[in-house]
């Protein structure tokens, strides 16, 4: 039947935006910061998406956090655990995170979770 977890209303979890100080202390441009994030192995996990003003195309970057988003359901679907974005970053290293925020009113969220991936999968399962 239905679960007795409570939940925020998908426009609240959107809302949120958490920014690591990585972001602050690293004066690469964006997507250069945020590949650099996603590659040094320590549970980064992108829950949202932030425009970043570049030279993608809208067509081009909506096509790309697509492929993503597929990928994190695929993921989640399928293999326990494997939730770290790294390896697409570290062979696209100016990944363009950019356009499906401002179609849907998404802001860029990223989290550490130390506590492990049942928290991330439930948050991810709340967005996706």
């Amino acid at each position: 039947m239905g679960s007795n977890r409570k939940r925020l209303p998908k426009r609240t979890l959107r809302r949120r935006r958490i920014l690591l100080p990585y972001f602050d202390e690293d004066p690469s441009p964006p997507p250069v910061a945020l590949a650099r994030a996603l590659d040094d192995k320590c549970g980064i996990i992108v829950l949202g998406l932030v425009h970043v003003p570049g030279d993608h195309s809208l067509s081009e970057a909506t096509g790309k956090i697509q492929t993503l988003r597929t990928r994190l359901r695929g993921m989640l679907r399928g293999q326990p655990g494997i939730l770290r974005l790294e390896q697409h970053a570290s062979h696209n290293p100016e990944f363009e995170i950019a356009a499906y925020a401002a179609e849907h009113d998404i802001d860029l969220i990223l989290l550490r979770l130390p506590e492990g991936l049942t928290r991330a999968q439930a948050i991810l399962r709340s967005l996706l």
